[in-house]
């Protein structure tokens, strides 16, 4: 039976849309309606709705036959003059607009009164003379239209039919699936979840991507978006056969042309289809073709066009380019196509499964949470809300929405129509339902009523151990949610948050932690035992689950709970007793015996078999049965009572698994830890056979145990098996990933201590070989390394996550085991390891002191160049006198034996020292010269020809990349030395090569150990990841700079000085880093949608693709909307320089197209100037066009370290002074003007890898540093004595840089006799992606304002705008309405 309707009165519709208005929901439901009930439509007729405005009509339908049925609603209760000439307007819009009209609807929520009186005609005669003046002005356009009425009786009888009901419950129920009362459920379904949810805690996982994807979430419409977009990328210029082999490509590039763009078309279908609630297509077969024709142009290309050397050259470099971009596109398509989470789209159903505690409740109502808060319907249920009885009934109780399952889909149904989204329908858990059994049937009923409704998507979850019994064997979309692998240190972070517990000051390494279950229980138990801090990373895995255990007693000891003494720990006998019923499932009545046995006389309520399933030690499979809840824990105890009476008992458990040791993994790797905590004696040995050998499960389990057990059980046996296993290539891999799990874990045997000193025992060919090699691709990727946690523990992305402190003990372990990843040519790895060294260190700078010292002993001076980098990277960000006077100290040790002969390891030492002096430490000054030994070249030419000429030419690779056109020599030795100044330069280069190539070869380099390795990357292709060879080169090169320094003095072929002694590196090299910044500028910045508090507003673009020059400034900021801002905090600040750029949004697979796009730029720019002469400045600006940006501009300083701004001479370029002006555009200056900031621009080059960007801001000039009394900055923030006064939020929460001050110190500025001018620049442009130059037609709009600080005030001087030409010439003035001050 159906729920009854709700009173359908349209005064009281729920107001519907943006903003929300009854009138706009009368519309929607009165279109609704038209469309699906009260006009019978001919069969084969296309929909179209229209926004606002309308063209006299909210839709229409076109018929087969061309002809038109259009309609219009008013939310009118009277049909009187006034309504009919509201009526009358959208009539003649509508015969102008539609040629082919042939009916025309008016929806009004009344009936026509007919009654005429002698005073007054009835709304019903109205209606009929308006018919007939409309079907006058209609014939008079050759057109016969009818006009129907439609009124308040059609549209009642209409929703009074079944199959309306939901959407009648839903338009005219007062509280029926309302924002708040969708709230109020999910708060209820919250409550119940307890800690399995955790609103803070959201992780994306795979798990999350599915239930976007059946809801259809923006994230899966975007997914879809990109996939388009990365293959109209490849597809942005016309693909061109080679020239020289034209013949072969004649056939199938037109042949490739035409899948690719029937793939194209497909993928478009795919993203109409995903936006709506449409049936998603099969795209499989376009995306295959294309695919295969691709692949058929790579293989032409292969056999026909590559050059004598395997490379493509020219037109076949490009086109094999687009046609790999191609097929990564066509792959990702395949792959997303191919997705479970895309059938779930499709079937609109999903089951998401996992064990105990992976999480499923959690992301059932994160997601939950989400959509209610987007505005798309949503009902949540908890399997465990469901009683005995029949199921599918109690879902009407359960969401109050109806007596019937019927009823919540159809209302839901309604809302999700209303909404233009899918409906989602959720139920959580449900093996967790008192009669899960029954889920078997009545599930499958669910999903064949939920069918019948076609915007309605069913998400379900079910502990895996229960799918079978509880869900059956149906095909159905199914994901797996095994936790969070993928985040787990936001994870680590968010649950001790949650659990009251200190964030851990250790990385924590271990997989275990990946488990939401073994991280919860751990929380779990410190919380319990009192513990205020996160100890384990030291510790092994029986204390983890002795702890979970102990804290489990103590909870069931309450007497709310099972009410017993603490100390006589029943819990700890039943697990123990447990363990003798054997591996896997128990049966229910032999846990019932034990636990009553344990603690008789319990009700069931009180019992401890109940506490302990409700603390989650023991769980109830489907089949009644009982196990552990957690698999390790049981593996533990089982273990444990295998290992308590000798050895010899272990060793005949171990020998009677025979060839079944593969059904005890888990309790071999709990093995492996109990007996070697136990007797000091590893597994291994206890299992080995008569021969000695044993199988690859013990050395599994081996190598498991070494992240689980205690440090004190790491005997000089492990040792010796470590040893052991780098011998086999296959392990080596794993046990490098082991040790440095390990590696931060104080007193642990196999820490960062052994790991040091094992690897400084290698020569540098032989460690790069085995260790550096392995570090490649380390960090790269979504997949999370022991790397990776390492480095991103020791230097999150976002600095506020960083713990405050690092204990000495593991800062020492950390500096070490990262210093170890400086000697892999991965860029990646070596460049964010040693700003994660920075990191660590300015937090522990004693410790990384003390840790510097032991790597004097270090044959890597790549290595060496990183941790003088990072010494001097912590010194220049802190004024601690004691911290840079230790670190100083440590470093003398790479000087003891005289100084470095490598140029950059010498700057930075320099650096260090010069700072350290400043603060009275009275060590050397680290000045040059450093006196270092001429270069002596180790080869002669005849034995370099021999080496790198036929016929092998094995050395060919490394002679030739640093001669003739090498990249090597042609970009970086070449330039170095064009500015030494010497009377033979050819000589010089040829020494420099010479001695170079020596020095590759003197480090190990053979081709035997690294052209596998360096081949792939040879010539411009070795990206991020360089050659050994290059490192090697590196090496070589910066040590043979260093000698040269010594000897030639530099002049810059750009200046006019005289010859000068070489003073710092920057003079020659361009930086790879700067390790003075660690801030990491987010890459894409907040969205359009949260506009940074610094650059608040933003333009404002039509919807569709520009086809015209913008003529005029709709849209634009108001620059004092930029200019005078407030923080989150409520603290005004003004901005000093900005230059902020709006690109109009399109779809990235529109975009890909290079279509014209519309962009707003906007340059604001403050100068100090005399307040004496700000009357003056005024009358001067008044009126100023600033276009062709003729006023002074900032300085771009680069190629420098921030950490030294500003007192370092290299800085003298931002020390504000306006240096040129342009008196032909402007005549005379009317003022001094000085500049308030510079632009840091990093290293000036792009091989900086620490980040997807280096990270670049405005600082202030020395001028207005000196003004405002500040002191020394760190990562673009500068204080006064008050706390933050200038700096460039843009570095810390993305967005355009900006520099701002805070708006108190203008105090300061009154104070030395300034005031603040502003310039601002503005442009309103169309752009096009073709590259050509712009012709005749083109326009643009630009525009200029000035602005002054009046005492306390910010005014506008004047503002001006202008479309301009070609040439450029001014086309006319043009309106710009801006605010005149502020307030």
């Amino acid at each position: 039976m159906s729920a009854a309707l709700p009173d359908i009165d349209f005064a009281r519709i729920r107001p519907y849309g943006q903003p929300a208005s009854r009138s706009n929901a009368f519309e929607e439901l009165a279109s609704v309606l038209i469309q699906q009930s009260i006009v019978e439509w001919p069969g084969g007729v296309r929909f179209y709705r229209f926004g606002n405005p309308d063209g006299g009509r909210e839709g229409k339908g076109v018929l087969p036959d061309g002809g038109v049925w259009a309609w219009q609603a008013k939310y009118l209760f009277e049909f009187d003059s006034s309504a009919a000439g509201q009526v009358n307007e959208s009539v003649l819009r509508v015969l102008d607009l539609e040629p082919n009209l042939n009916r025309y609807f008016v929806a009004l929520p009344i009936d026509l009164p007919a009654g005429d009186t002698a005073k007054k005609i009835s709304a019903h005669t109205r209606w009929t003379r308006k018919v007939e003046e409309w079907e006058e002005l209609a014939r008079a356009k050759d057109l016969e239209v009818e006009f129907v009425f439609i009124g308040a009786h059609q549209l009642v009888t209409a929703l009074t039919e079944p199959r309306h009901s939901g959407r009648a419950g839903y338009w005219f129920g007062a509280d029926v699936l309302t924002p708040d009362s969708q709230g109020r459920q999910l708060d209820e379904i919250i409550a119940k979840a307890g800690r399995r949810y955790s609103p803070r805690l959201h992780v994306e996982v795979d798990a999350v991507h599915a239930l976007e994807a059946v809801g259809r979430a923006k994230a899966y419409v975007e997914e879809w978006q990109r996939v388009l977009a990365d293959l109209r990328e490849a597809r942005a210029w016309t693909w061109r056969s080679p020239s020289d082999v034209a013949d072969f490509f004649n056939d199938a590039l037109p042949h490739c042309g035409v899948t690719l763009d029937k793939a194209d078309a497909a993928l478009e279908l795919m993203i109409s289809a995903a936006r709506s609630t449409d049936k998603l297509p099969l795209i499989d077969e376009p995306l295959k073709a294309a695919a295969q024709a691709v692949m058929k142009v790579e293989v032409l290309l292969h056999e026909h066009a590559r050059s004598k050397g395997g490379y493509y050259e020219g037109d076949a470099g490009t086109l094999y380019s687009e046609v790999r971009e191609a097929l990564r596109a066509l792959r990702r398509a395949e792959y997303v196509a191919g997705t479970e989470a895309t059938r779930a789209a499709r079937e609109k159903v999903l089951l998401l499964t996992g064990r105990a505690g992976a999480g499923k409740t959690h992301l059932f109502c994160d997601v939950a949470t989400q959509r209610v808060a987007e505005g798309r319907p949503t009902v949540l249920l908890l399997g465990q809300d469901f009683d005995g009885r029949s199921l599918l009934p109690q879902i009407g109780e359960l969401t109050r929405l109806g007596s019937s399952v019927d009823d919540v889909f159809a209302v839901l149904d309604a809302a999700a129509e209303a909404a233009g989204c899918f409906g989602l329908f959720m139920i959580d858990a449900l093996n967790e339902s008192e009669r899960p059994e029954r889920w078997r049937d009545d599930a499958r009923a669910l999903l064949a009523t939920a069918a019948q409704y076609p915007r309605i998507a069913v998400a379900l979850s079910c502990r895996s151990e229960f799918v079978a019994a509880v869900v059956g064997d149906d095909s159905v979309a199914r994901i797996e949610h095994v936790g969070f692998a993928e985040s787990t240190d936001i994870a680590v972070r968010r649950f001790t948050q949650e659990y009251g517990l200190e964030p851990p000051t250790f990385p924590v390494l271990n997989p275990e932690f990946s488990n939401p279950l073994f991280l919860k229980l751990t929380c779990e138990s410190l919380a319990t035992l009192g513990a205020t801090r996160f100890p384990f990373g030291a510790a092994g895995l029986t204390t983890v689950c002795n702890a979970f255990l102990e804290a489990v007693n103590k909870r069931l000891a309450e007497p709310g709970r099972s009410d017993y003494d603490e100390r006589s720990n029943p819990v700890g006998r039943v697990i123990r007793e447990l363990t003798f019923l054997g591996g896997g499932a128990f049966d229910r009545e032999d846990v019932q015996r034990i636990t009553d046995e344990a603690l008789p006389g319990r009700s069931w309520s009180q019992s401890l078999m109940r506490g302990l399933i409700a603390e989650g030690v023991l769980t109830e499979l489907s089949d009644g049965r009982i196990a552990f809840g957690y698999q390790r824990l049981g593996d533990v105890a089982r273990a444990a009572v295998i290992a308590e009476a000798s050895q010899d008992d272990v060793r005949a458990w171990v020998q009677a698994l025979a060839d079944e040791v593969w059904r005890e993994r888990g309790v071999l790797g709990a093995l492996a830890v109990i007996v070697s905590e136990r007797y000091e004696v590893e597994l291994i040995d206890l299992a080995k056979d008569d021969e000695g050998t044993v199988s690859h499960d013990y050395i599994d389990s081996f190598l498991e145990s070494l992240l689980l057990r205690s440090p004190k059980s790491i005997s000089p046996r492990t040792v010796e098996i470590v040893r052991r296993l780098f011998e086999h290539r296959y392990r080596r891999d794993e046990v490098w990933d082991r040790l440095i799990r390990i590696a931060c874990i104080p007193d642990h045997p196999l820490n960062a201590n052994w790991l040091h000193t094992h690897l400084n025992s290698y020569e540098v060919a032989d460690r790069d070989t085995a260790w550096s090699a392995w570090l490649v691709g380390t960090v790269s990727g979504d997949s999370e390394t022991a790397v990776s946690r390492l480095i991103e523990w020791a230097w999150p992305s976002n600095l506020q996550d960083r713990s405050p402190t690092v204990p000495d003990d593991v800062a020492v372990l950390a500096t070490k085991v990262l210093g170890s990843f400086l000697t892999t040519s991965d860029r990646r790895v070596r460049d964010r390891a040693t700003k994660a060294i920075v990191s660590v260190a300015e937090r522990a700078p004693a410790a990384f002191a003390r840790a510097l010292g032991r790597f004097h002993d270090t044959n890597d001076p790549y290595v060496i160049e990183r941790l003088a980098a990072a010494a001097c990277g912590v010194v220049l960000r802190t004024d601690d006198v004691k911290a840079v006077q230790q670190i100083a100290d440590s470093l003398t040790g790479l000087v003891a034996d005289g100084w470095p002969q490598h140029l950059v390891t010498r700057d930075f030492i320099r650096r260090t020292f010069s700072k350290a002096r400043t603060l009275d430490w009275p060590g050397p000054d680290g000045l040059p010269p450093y006196n270092g030994q001429w270069i002596t070249p180790t080869r002669a030419f005849e034995e370099i020809e021999a080496l790198t000429g036929p016929p092998n030419y094995e050395y060919s690779s490394i002679w030739h990349s640093l001669t003739g056109l090498g990249d090597f020599g042609r970009y970086v030795v070449q330039p170095a030395l064009d500015d030494i100044v010497s009377e033979d330069s050819k000589a010089l280069l040829h020494e420099t090569e010479r001695a170079v190539f020596g020095r590759v070869l003197d480090l190990g380099w053979t081709p035997e150990r690294f052209s596998m390795f360096d081949q792939p990357r040879s010539g411009r292709r070795d990206g991020v990841v360089e050659r050994v060879g290059k490192k090697y080169q590196w090496i070589g090169f910066y040590e043979a700079l260093g000698r040269i320094t010594d000897r030639y003095l530099i002049k810059r072929s750009w200046a006019d000085k005289e010859p000068q002694p070489y003073s710092y590196a920057e003079q020659l090299i361009w930086r790879d880093m700067d390790p003075t910044v660690l801030a990491r500028k987010p890459v894409a910045g907040p969205s359009r949608r949260e506009l940074p508090w610094f650059s608040p507003v933003g333009a404002q673009f039509q919807q569709s693709v520009a086809d015209d020059c913008p003529d005029n400034m709709d849209g634009v900021p108001d620059p004092l909307d930029l200019i005078a801002v407030f923080d989150p905090d409520g603290t005004p600040w003004l901005a000093l320089q900005s230059s902020p750029n709006w690109k109009q949004p399109l779809p990235p697979e529109v975009k890909a197209l290079r279509v014209p796009r519309l962009d707003v730029w906007m340059q604001l720019h403050a100068y100090l100037v005399p307040v004496g002469e700000a009357g003056k400045l005024r009358r001067w600006a008044k009126g100023k066009d600033w276009f062709g940006r003729w006023m002074p501009e900032s300085a771009e300083p680069h190629n420098i370290l921030l950490g030294t701004h500003p007192d370092d001479p290299e800085w003298s370029a931002a020390d504000g002074r306006a240096e040129w002006w342009d008196t032909r555009a402007s005549g005379p200056q009317p003022t001094e003007l000085e500049q308030c900031a510079a632009w840091y621009g990093g290293t000036g080059t792009s091989r900086d890898a620490s980040a997807e960007e280096e990270t670049r801001g405005y600082v202030p000039t020395r001028r207005l540093f000196d003004v405002l009394g500040l002191s020394r900055g760190v990562d673009f923030a500068w204080n006064d004595g008050s706390g933050l006064a200038v700096h460039d939020p843009s570095v810390v929460l993305g967005g355009p840089s900006t520099l701002v001050m805070r708006r108190d110190l203008t105090e300061r500025l009154v104070d030395a006799g300034l005031t603040l001018f502003w310039t601002v620049l503005a442009g309103n442009e169309l752009h096009r992606s073709d590259h050509m130059p712009r012709d005749n037609d083109y326009r643009w709009v630009s525009a200029s304002a000035s602005y002054i600080l009046e005492g306390t005030r910010v005014e506008q001087i004047g503002a001006t705008a202008a479309r301009y030409r070609p040439g450029p010439r001014k086309e006319r003035e043009l309106r710009w309405v801006t605010k005149g001050t502020e307030g």
